[in-house]
């Protein structure tokens, strides 16, 4: 299996990386269209091809289906699946073999990445196609060469819970579970308090269980503040349990009403990566009008580390 996350930075294309199991740290790029370029290059030639999104390329109305975005794509070899977080991508041309590159509106916020691609496997597609009928995803574009085997595939599932491998599962929830996925889900299977980064135009307020991230700073010392930042991503806070989010749904209160997931990864490396972007975080407070902010010290998820 190989599996890359990518963080674009607000305002422009450059972006960290990191191909989980590497044992590299997060590396610096350019453009986030060449990642997009590599990690997919095994899947999108004589490829068959879903791209849903609840804001669709060249549609100026947002659908009220799944709040999902991603890219599914596969041939005889290979399964890839992106999930994003980029509204009204990818555009695409039936005569090509490539996505569009990101429109530039698209690039005055930050936006988050994770592909994971693995042998074809009926059951594993199967599982994907299962996992977008529960998130209601909206499927804007698809080109399938043998759609027979995926016709019947119509989950009725609230939420679920598919292990692609002992370390990464993709949770997704429809609008009927009616709860917030990062409250009464991720912070269950994390075992410890969220630290969580998405959209905050606006979010949920903070919790005892789930911290919004206030400000996000790079390893070359870039910062940037949350409200710059459209990503959707998160992190345990105990090293113990040394789990990351990256999905397509916001910790919002209105997103309780929507369909929407992502994949959860058990990976120290990474988990000690994302940990270190996050700089500030907000903190529960009595008087919703009073925003209490906290440095994020270094050594804090670390206490409770095993002997």
């Amino acid at each position: 299996m190989f599996l890359s996350i990518a963080l674009k930075k607000p305002n422009g294309t450059s972006y960290c990386w990191m191909d989980v199991g590497s044992k590299k740290e997060l590396e610096m790029g350019d453009d986030i269209n060449h990642w997009i370029e590599r990690v997919m290059k095994n899947v999108l030639n004589e490829h068959s091809i879903i791209c849903y999104n609840d804001e669709e390329p060249g549609d100026s109305k947002a659908t009220s289906k799944g709040h999902s975005k991603g890219v599914v794509a596969w041939n005889t070899q290979k399964i890839g699946w992106l999930i994003h977080s980029v509204p009204k991508y990818p555009s695409v041309s039936s005569s090509s073999s490539s996505l569009s590159q990101i429109e530039p509106p698209q690039l005055i916020y930050g936006q988050s990445f994770v592909y994971m691609e693995f042998d074809f496997e009926k059951d594993k597609l199967c599982a994907i196609i299962d996992q977008l009928s529960i998130m209601e995803a909206h499927i804007f574009h698809s080109k399938i060469s043998n759609p027979s085997f995926l016709i019947n595939i119509h989950s009725k599932k609230d939420i679920c819970i598919s292990p692609f491998s002992s370390k990464i599962i993709h949770i997704a929830k429809s609008s009927s579970w009616r709860k917030d996925l990062y409250e009464d889900c991720i912070y269950d299977h994390m075992k410890s308090a969220v630290l969580c980064e998405t959209w905050a135009k606006p979010s949920s307020p903070s919790t005892d269980t789930v911290k919004n991230v206030k400000t996000i700073r790079w390893p070359n010392g870039d910062k940037y503040q949350t409200t710059q930042d459209h990503s959707k991503y998160a992190v345990s806070m105990d090293v113990n349990h040394p789990w990351v989010f990256i999905g397509d749904i916001n910790h919002m209160e209105s997103q309780t009403r929507r369909g929407g997931g992502g994949l959860m990864i058990q990976d120290l490396r990474l988990w000690t990566a994302i940990h270190h972007l996050f700089m500030e975080y907000t903190d529960v407070v009595s008087n919703p009008l009073h925003e209490v902010v906290r440095p994020k010290k270094w050594w804090a998820c670390f206490e409770c580390l095993d002997d």
